[in-house]
């Protein structure tokens, strides 16, 4: 019989078995199989494993047969393969809808420094709600649609919204490039906004 640490895994964060069921989207009486040493599916392990943090061998102390180390150790490899693939894909998406929404809010920007200085703050204000709106739509397209994209297409990263893999503690900022490095994608919306109010009311 396997021997799992599961259930230490689980303690160190303070969790439930349900809480632990929950968050790897399995029922209860699967982590307590699991607990327990019984076999179960590499699907499930794939799960578990993303909600603790860990990769699948690292669930377990001992396994009992050289196949079935064989078999978790080529599913756990498969893991970390699409977990990376996953996190390139996600990157990439993000970067080309932050460009969109830029795109489209430069764009209507453009289009408000066009119009008639007596209708400049009716199109600034809905621009202004244009950008609101926009962030919005964007965190909800990437949050429900992109994110189910990506379960259905890494099936073994499923879990990961609940617990991302361990990163390195981020550093102090120290400087205004490391704040502009770290908060890009909030300034540069923000940033354009000033820049055409500023100039709008020093010209009146």
């Amino acid at each position: 019989m396997d021997k799992t640490k599961v259930t230490a895994l689980r303690k160190a964060k303070g969790w439930t078995q349900e809480d632990l069921a929950e968050r790897a989207y399995i029922t209860v009486r699967t982590i307590q199989r699991l607990e327990a040493g019984q076999e179960v599916s590499t699907e499930t392990l794939s799960s578990v494993a993303n909600a603790l943090g860990v990769t699948i061998t690292d669930l377990f102390e001992y396994i009992d047969t050289e196949e079935r180390e064989i078999e978790l150790m080529a599913s756990s490899q498969e893991q970390q393969v699409q977990f990376s693939r996953r996190t390139s894909e996600a990157t990439a998406i993000k970067l080309a809808l932050f460009a969109v929404i830029f795109t489209l809010l430069s764009c209507g920007g453009l289009f408000v420094e066009s119009r008639p200085e007596q209708t400049q703050d009716l199109f600034g204000v809905l621009w202004l709600f244009s950008l609101f709106i926009g962030i919005s739509s964007g965190y909800y397209f990437y949050k429900i649609i992109v994110m189910n994209h990506l379960d259905a297409k890494y099936p073994k990263t499923l879990g990961v919204a609940y617990q991302k893999r361990p990163s390195k503690p981020r550093e102090p900022i120290e400087n205004v490039w490391q704040f502009l490095a770290n908060y890009w994608w909030l300034i540069f919306p923000i940033g354009g906004f000033l820049s055409w109010l500023v100039p709008h009311l020093m010209g009146r």
